[in-house]
């Protein structure tokens, strides 16, 4: 039987940015089903990500905004006059819809650092076994 465990990508800061550790992090939730595990990876992902600018996991300010500033500028619903300065980004960062920070995220080219991956497990003659606490 295979288990899918939604698990925590650790990061660290190195004054700079952060970086992602090589090992798997940390098990959060584990699924029977792997459609359930990719639901929750995508929910915790994106929660995660309305909490973090791109900016601090990139290494440096918003690189991959000089070649999406004009779509940038129609997401946002902005004129080139509106958005001239690539630091009103991150100056706005407070004041961004969730839905629109998700949508920063996707056009960061960032969105491979995740927060939350997926790890499948082979598990053999498994019980379970739910156990009441007090």
């Amino acid at each position: 039987m295979k288990i899918y465990t939604v698990c925590s990508i650790n990061y660290e800061y190195n004054d700079e940015y952060n970086y992602s550790h090589d090992d798997a992090g940390h098990p959060i939730k584990g699924f029977r089903s792997h459609d359930k595990a990719v639901e929750e990876c995508k929910k915790l992902n994106e929660e995660r990500m309305v909490d973090e600018r791109p900016s601090s996991y990139s290494g440096e300010d918003y690189p991959w905004l000089e070649s999406q500033l004009p779509r940038l500028r129609r997401v946002l619903n902005c004129t080139e006059e509106d958005l001239t300065d690539l630091g009103e980004v991150e100056d706005g960062w407070d004041d961004f819809s969730d839905t629109l920070k998700i949508q920063l995220w996707d056009m960061s080219q960032l969105s491979d650092e995740t927060f939350y991956t997926i790890t499948e497990i082979e598990v053999e003659d498994c019980k379970v076994r739910a156990t009441a606490t007090r």
